[in-house]
């Protein structure tokens, strides 16, 4: 196979992968937003459905085989399609996202107010909570971004 038609084809799976997460984090969200009450049951099976179809989108086997020429042939790419390559081998040694499980019981909606600049460790505070609400397995974190307001020393 052709180095370009090799790059053509990761491209391809690598966007179609991408896409399907991103519809799947849509979905989660239209769920936390707008799910009609006795809805629930129908969501969580659509949503293990799309889980599925990017987990084999992303886990497909002939992205081995791609990769594995690209990088064989790495001398005659550009550096955007080495970076391409990089990536693509990066998040193909990644552990995969586990499949979506459907949580049920008693919730809490827990909101924090933070500004853009606030810092943990030299990164955006409100990335630093997600993270650690991830690694602790809490059902589902939104960063949203205020347009305008004020709070109680907003006079």
């Amino acid at each position: 196979m052709k180095t370009e038609t090799a790059l053509a084809e990761l491209t391809t799976a690598l966007k179609r992968a991408h896409a399907l997460g991103t519809v799947g984090e849509l979905l989660g969200w239209d769920e936390q937003v707008n799910l009609p009450s006795g809805a629930a049951e129908q969501r969580a099976g659509q949503s293990a459905a799309l889980a599925g179809a990017q987990h084999a989108a992303a886990s497909d086997a002939r992205i081995g085989g791609w990769l594995a020429e690209l990088e064989a042939g790495v001398a005659g790419l550009s550096e955007d399609q080495r970076t391409v390559v990089k990536q693509a081998r990066k998040a193909a040694k990644a552990d995969p996202k586990p499949a979506h499980q459907r949580r049920q019981g008693p919730a809490k909606h827990l909101r924090v107010f933070l500004g853009e600049a606030d810092r943990w460790h030299d990164e955006p505070l409100y990335e630093a909570i997600v993270q650690k609400l991830r690694l602790m397995e809490i059902a589902g974190a939104t960063v949203y971004r205020g347009i305008l307001g004020y709070g109680a020393k907003g006079h």
